[in-house]
This record gives structure tokens, sequence and C-alpha cells, in this order.
């Protein structure tokens, strides 16, 4: 299937790219680790939209504060300078590892990016990791579709040795560790990261499925077959699922075809109508409406998608 959005419905341009990871670490050193992957592939994706190495001071400062010290912020310099200030800080073993990054750049940069981590201390099964790339107004369209790319290439290099149980790409994710359809479904993040494992936590315009899921849902031919897909792409440890070329053509039928393929490994529940609140998501509601949009579908539309059997039936079994 091309990237085009279905029933001529106008597309909705991403404000922001929004990745959010779950996975696992042992300890805070593993944690650290992690954080410096994502961190300095994060920045590459970045240099790569400058056109050259985000190396320069009097360019590109991050400040930094852990959620549990909210009174002191920190100021760092460059990659290696956070880095070393942030590996410092959980080599005293402060507990609660949640912090937030937040670059700024004083040139005219087209995007920049911030990430916010949470390491729980005994608890290393809720590890996650949101990084969210901001076009600025001297992002040009070329440079946001090689943005995109480069985000695919994100998820297809995920290395090895970190047990990730989740990854996604998209504009709506919510507050820090919740997504677009834990609003939708009213589910607590806590409980969602908690079952990532065995249950999608979205199905968002670009995934990551590890191997035990993908083999739920048939492998790679079975997924490519659904055609709910642009593109789907193996890797060692499972496989990138990209709906459209570009997110903003991601909405309306499109997503309601991305959500039945991937229905197998959902959560159960309801998702019956946007609120003023949700309507942006992109998100298949159960009464027929596929987000986001800017009006409702009609009572026809709606009667047409439940005789066809579109409209969403809650399945017996439970996962």
């Amino acid at each position: 299937m091309d990237g085009t959005p279905a029933g001529g419905t106008a597309r909705v341009e991403p404000r922001q790219f929004q990745v959010h990871v779950d996975l696992s670490c042992s300890d805070d050193a593993a944690f650290g680790d992690a954080v410096d992957w994502w961190l300095t592939k994060s920045l590459d994706i970045v240099s790569t939209a400058w056109g050259r190495p985000v190396v320069d001071a009097r360019e590109a400062w991050f400040s930094f504060a852990f959620l549990l010290d909210r009174g002191t912020e920190h100021e760092a310099r460059g990659h290696a300078e956070v880095l070393s200030a942030l590996k410092a800080s959980l080599n005293q073993s402060l507990g609660d590892l949640s912090f937030s990054l937040e670059m700024e750049a004083s040139s005219e940069a087209p995007v920049v990016v911030t990430l916010t981590a949470g390491g729980y201390e005994g608890e290393p099964e809720l590890t996650d990791l949101d990084i969210t790339f901001h076009p600025t107004r001297y992002c040009t369209p070329t440079i946001a579709d090689e943005l995109e790319d480069q985000l695919e290439q994100l998820l297809l290099q995920l290395p090895a040795n970190q047990d990730i149980t989740f990854v996604n790409v998209t504009d709506d994710n919510q507050r820090p560790g919740s997504t677009a359809l834990d609003l939708a479904m009213k589910r607590g993040q806590y409980p969602a990261r908690q079952s990532s494992r065995t249950v999608l936590r979205s199905y968002s315009w670009m995934l990551y499925l590890h191997q035990d899921m993908l083999a739920r849902l048939g492998g790679v031919k079975e997924l490519r077959q659904t055609n709910a897909f642009w593109r789907v792409t193996p890797t060692s440890q499972g496989a990138v699922l990209r709906a459209t070329a570009h997110l903003a053509d991601y909405q309306g039928a499109r997503v309601r075809a991305v959500r039945d393929a991937l229905q197998p490994v959902l959560p159960i529940g309801p998702a019956r109508n946007p609120t003023l609140r949700t309507r942006h998501l992109r998100i298949a509601w159960d009464e027929g409406h596929d987000g986001p949009f800017d009006h409702p579908p009609t009572r026809d539309e709606i009667e047409r998608r439940r005789d066809s059997g579109t409209a969403w039936v809650p399945p017996s079994d439970e996962r």
C-alpha cells in the first residue's frame, strides 16, 4: 500500500516526532549504557538534520534535572559532558533514576531533541525512555522526510544487548511513559509497561515488534499480506513496521487497517468515542471514527462500517 491517506482526508502534519521505548535494565550501569546508546543515536539524527556534527558548545547545550530533585537543574555542554554528569549521579545510587534532558540551540537549527528517562530502582522491567525530535521553523520538507527515514533506521539498528519490549514512533504519545492507546483506552501507564512484553501498547505509525510478538502475528510474510503496512522489515530480533511513507499520511482508514492487522496482540478493552481531549489521536475508535480528524464521520459512514464488519467487536478470548 502506498502512503496516500484514504478518502481524501486532509493530511494532519506532525509537529513533533516521538519515540517511546520500554526496556529492562538489570542495574544502574546497564541503565546508563542504554541512555548512552539512545542519546548518541538521537544526536546522530540531529547532526544529519543539521548537516554537520553537533559538537560546538556555542551552538548547542543541554539542561537536565533529576525528577526527584526538581529544585536543581544542571547545565552541560556537549554529549560527553552530559554523560559524565549523568553517570556520576547514577553512581551515587540516588534511587529513582528518572531524569529529563533538553537540548537548546542558539543557531538556526532545523531540529532539536529532548529525552526523558525513567529507571526505577528495584523494578528494572519498568525502565523507559521518551525521545522527542522537535522540527523548528528552519526545518525544510526535505529535512523532515530525511528525519522520518532516520527514525526507521534507528529502529532497525536496535542493539541485541538491550532487552527491549516496545518501541514506537509517532506524534501522539502522551505524557512521558504513556501512549495514545493508553489514553484512548484509559489504561494506566504502570500496568501497560508491565505487560508490554506480551501486549502491544499501541498501533502507532512505526513500531518495533520483538520475535515472540511477531510470531503470534504469523511472522513477516503474514503481516505483509494484510496490506496494512507500507513496509515491513525483518531484523535479527523481530521486525519494524512502517504504516505509511510519511507520518502525516497515517490517518483514517489506514489507522483502522493497522489496528485490525495487529488486533491479536492489542489490549482488550473499549476505546468507544473520541473527546475534545483525544480527537487528535491516530486511533480507530469503536464507534467508527478514524482519527485524527477535524470533524466526526456521518451517521451513514458509521453504519456502513458496522454493516461491513469494520467496526470494532470485542474478542471473546483474553490475553
